[in-house]
C-alpha cells in the first residue's frame, strides 16, 4: 500500500511537518540578535514573498531518468554555461519545476538513484527531517516548512563515480519564495563529486525572488564527497543557502563555495563529524561591490574521537560593501584527539569597505588541537610596487593583487567547474573594482 494512504506523513510532507514544528518553536530574532544583526535581511522579511505552488509541491521526478520529464515541454530548459561535459547525472530545476534529468549509462548501471522528495520512503524522510528538526533559525526553518522542490540522490555502497553529479537551481518570479533542497546520500565507501549552481532565471524584476535552501549530505563510513557550489543570483534576490553535512567514520568531505551574486546573501556551512576518523575541508570565497552585504559562516562540529577539520574563507570587499564571517569550532566531550583549524582572511579595496570576522571555539575536552585566526587588510603596496616595476600600470597592478587573493581558492576548484567559477569571479571583481582599488 502506498505511503500516502498511511496516517503517518511520508516524503516531503514529513519533512515539511518537521520544519513547521521547528518554525513554531523558534522566536523571531531581535534587531540586536548576534547571529542576525549583520545580515541585510531578517527572517520576517521573507514572509512577504509567496511560496512556489503555495508551498505544497516538491515535484516528483520521472520514473525513467533520461526521458523528457514533461511531455508537454519536450525541449529541456537551457542551463547556460555547462558545468561538466559528461556528468554522471545532470539535474536542472527552473522556478520549482524539473527541466532536465539525464543519468549516464555508467551511473545507471552502478545503481545510482535519483527521486523526487515527495516519494521518499519513511526511513529516508526521517533522515532528511532530522536536519529540519535541528534548523538553527526561523529563515531556514521556514524553508523546510515550505520545501518547494529538489531531489534525493543516492550513490550506493562501494560505487565510485568518475564523472561528477551536476545540479542547477534556476530561481525566479517577482515576489516568489523558492525553497529548494538537494539531499545527497553516499553509501559506505562510495565516492562522488558534486557541482551545484544556484542562479536567477529571467532578468530584471522577474528574477527578484527570495531563496532559502541548499544541500544536505549524508556520508556513510569511508565515503568521500568533493563538492563545489556557485551562487550567482541577481542583486535583487535575497538568498540564504546552507550546507548541512553529517559524516560517518572515516568519511571525508571537501567543500568549496563561491558567493558571487545577490546583494543580500547569507550562507552557512555546517558539518557534523559523527564517526571516528571523519574529516572535513571547507573553503569559500566572496566578492562584494558597493551596497552589497554578505553574512557567511561555518560550523565545524566534532562529535567523535580523532576527527579533523580545516576551514579557509576569503572575502574581497569594495568601498560601500560589507561582509561578516562567523566561524565556530565545536568539540564534544567525547571527541578527543580532535584536530581543527579555522581561518578567515579579508581584503578591503578602499575606504568605506567593512569586514567583520568572528571566529570562536567551544571546546568540551582538553585532548585536542584547535586554532583559529583572521586577518583584514588593504591591498599590499609592496606587491603593487613589484608589479609596477615590471611595467604594469598602478590600477591594473592593484586589481591583479585582488584577483590573486580570491583566486587562491578558485584555482583549487575541480576542472569541470573551474572556467565557470573563474568567469563569475572575474565579472564580480571587475564590478567591485569599478569604484577604484586603493592601496
Amino acid at each position: 500500500m502506498r505511503d500516502e494512504l498511511n496516517d503517518i506523513p511520508r516524503g516531503a510532507a514529513a519533512v515539511r511537518a518537521a520544519g513547521a514544528a521547528r518554525l513554531s518553536a523558534l522566536a523571531e530574532p531581535e534587531p540586536w540578535d548576534e547571529d542576525w544583526k549583520r545580515c541585510a535581511f531578517q527572517p520576517a522579511e521573507l514572509t512577504a514573498f509567496r511560496p512556489y505552488g503555495d508551498g505544497v509541491r516538491a515535484e516528483a521526478l520521472p520514473s525513467s531518468p533520461g526521458t523528457d520529464p514533461d511531455p508537454s515541454n519536450p525541449e529541456p530548459v537551457a542551463s547556460g554555461t555547462e558545468l561538466a561535459e559528461s556528468p554522471a547525472l545532470r539535474l536542472v530545476f527552473e522556478r520549482g519545476r524539473l527541466a532536465t534529468l539525464e543519468l549516464s549509462d555508467a551511473a545507471r548501471a552502478s545503481g545510482v538513484r535519483v527521486e523526487g522528495l515527495d516519494v521518499l520512503d519513511a526511513a529516508a524522510a526521517e533522515r532528511l527531517a532530522r536536519f529540519a528538526v535541528d534548523s538553527p533559525d526561523r529563515a531556514d526553518a521556514r524553508a523546510w516548512a515550505e520545501l518547494s522542490h529538489g531531489a534525493r540522490i543516492l550513490v550506493p555502497a562501494g560505487v565510485g563515480l568518475e564523472a561528477p553529479i551536476v545540479v542547477e537551481f534556476l530561481e525566479g518570479g517577482e515576489g516568489a519564495f523558492a525553497a529548494p533542497r538537494l539531499f545527497l546520500e553516499l553509501g559506505r565507501n562510495a565516492r562522488a563529486g558534486l557541482r551545484a549552481r544556484f542562479r536567477s532565471a529571467g532578468a530584471g524584476s522577474d528574477a527578484d525572488c527570495a531563496v532559502a535552501g541548499g544541500v544536505v549530505a549524508e556520508l556513510a563510513e569511508g565515503s568521500r564527497l568533493d563538492g563545489a557550489i556557485l551562487q550567482s543570483f541577481s542583486d535583487g534576490t535575497p538568498a540564504y543557502l546552507r550546507l548541512d553535512a553529517a559524516l560517518g567514520a572515516n568519511a571525508v568531505i571537501v567543500w568549496r563555495e563561491f558567493h558571487l551574486g545577490s546583494s543580500r546573501v547569507r550562507a552557512r556551512s555546517s558539518v557534523r563529524l559523527e564517526g571516528e576518523g571523519a574529516r572535513a575541508d571547507l573553503e569559500g570565497a566572496w566578492v562584494l561591490a558597493e551596497k552589497q552585504v554578505a553574512d557567511l559562516g561555518t560550523v565545524q562540529r566534532h562529535l567523535a574521537p580523532r576527527t579533523a577539520s580545516d576551514a579557509l574563507y576569503k572575502g574581497v570587499v569594495a568601498p560601500g560593501g560589507r561582509s561578516a564571517f562567523r566561524g565556530l569550532i565545536e568539540v564534544a566531550k567525547a571527541a578527543s584527539k580532535t584536530d581543527a583549524y579555522l581561518a578567515n582572511r579579508n581584503l578591503l579595496l578602499g575606504p568605506g569597505a567593512r569586514a567583520d570576522s568572528l571566529p570562536a571555539l567551544a571546546i568540551g575536552t582538553n585532548d585536542v588541537r584547535c586554532t583559529h585566526g583572521s586577518t583584514t587588510g588593504r591591498v599590499d603596496p609592496a606587491q603593487v610596487h613589484y608589479l609596477e616595476t615590471r611595467g604594469i600600470p598602478s590600477a591594473e597592478a592593484r586589481r591583479l593583487v585582488a584577483d590573486g587573493f580570491a583566486g587562491e581558492i578558485a584555482d583549487r576548484v575541480p576542472e569541470s567547474m573551474r572556467d565557470l567559477v573563474a568567469a563569475a569571479l572575474a565579472e564580480r571583481m571587475a564590478r567591485a573594482a569599478a569604484g577604484g582599488v586603493h592601496a
